[in-house]
């Protein structure tokens, strides 16, 4: 027997519209119903009136309590846990390293200066306050100070230091070091000193509680305040040494990793790891791990590149 597919496709699709149109037409009713007999309907919902207010409910309701504010406490901002040590990463203690420099490094002083090299230059001598992580730019860690508050108004800031920090030269580093380097920010002696005014314009007062704790006061909330604060422009410089920007290439006595014991000009910068430095590793370990670092100023890339194999410096060779 031989099937006509198209006349049993046609079949099938007026089935289909059969079915469609008797579920449409209350299909789903009484089976036993007689024919055109009505089919009962469900009961509607009974409307519930909603409740009104009298004016006597609120004339005798009396006026809402006031809520009292909870207090904000201060906030201490803890800082944030050091960098491990990557694993299978071995440190190893000694040795000195060689670096090129393009250019011979003069100004010293990183309140007049507006150049990252400068300032990236100078950290490897002076410390900040805080410092901003090197592999997380946005997060900020303790250096000089080792713990910060931040009042409830938001515009008044702690500053506690961290304890035994001292100057290359053995003087402690003190609050007193840090009125006086906000104070060259705030207000240059000079025009030369003004590129870190824009910075602090928040800062609105600054005083040492004692000598271990400086209080900040703002003139508004800043959240760029702290960042500013962290940048490698604001570097602290010794009270007892600085009066103006010479001092600080004749007489280089920061709190850094390194210090200077020899420097030519348009040469060479010898330095030795400082072994009172404040700050250590994440597993408590003291810093720097080499015993110093040599800067060499070579103009030329081809000859930076010939030192590099040579191994007369170590890095900075694509400068």
């Amino acid at each position: 027997m031989r099937f006509n597919l198209r006349r049993f496709g046609l079949i099938g699709t007026l089935a289909m519209v059969t079915a469609l149109v008797v579920a449409a037409c209350g299909g789903g009713g009484d089976p036993t119903a007689e024919p055109g007999a009505p089919q009962p309907q469900a009961p509607l919902p009974t409307a519930t009136a909603a409740p009104t207010a009298t004016l006597e409910t609120a004339a005798t309701a009396g006026p809402a309590p006031t809520a009292k504010p909870t207090p904000v406490p201060r906030v201490t901002l803890a800082p944030p846990a050091p960098t491990a040590t990557p694993v299978g990463v071995q440190i190893k203690r000694g040795g000195i390293l060689t670096v090129r420099l393009l250019i011979p490094f003069e100004p010293w002083d990183t309140y007049n200066l507006r150049s990252q090299f400068s300032t990236e230059f100078t950290l490897n001598f002076w410390s900040n306050l805080m410092a901003l992580r090197t592999e997380e730019p946005s997060v900020i860690e303790p250096d000089l100070v080792e713990r910060w508050e931040v009042g409830v108004d938001g515009k008044t800031i702690t500053l506690h230091l961290t304890p035994g920090t001292e100057w290359h030269d053995g003087t402690p580093f003190t609050a007193q070091d840090v009125v006086f380097n906000l104070n060259r920010a705030k207000n240059p002696a000079s025009a030369l000193l003004a590129a870190q005014t824009g910075r602090m314009k928040r800062l609105q007062t600054f005083e040492a509680i004692d000598d271990a704790t400086v209080r900040l006061t703002l003139d508004q909330v800043s959240v760029s305040f702290l960042v500013n604060l962290s940048a490698p422009f604001m570097l602290m410089y010794p009270a007892h040494i600085v009066t103006e920007s010479k001092d600080i290439i004749k007489n280089p006595i920061g709190t850094g990793p390194f210090v200077v014991t020899n420097y030519k000009s348009d040469q060479t910068i010898s330095t030795v790891a400082y072994e009172n430095y404040h700050r250590k590793d994440s597993e408590g370990r003291a810093l720097p791990f080499v015993d110093g670092i040599d800067f060499i100023f070579i103009r030329d890339n081809s000859t930076a590149l010939a030192a590099c194999r040579t191994g007369r410096i170590d890095c900075g060779c694509g400068y």
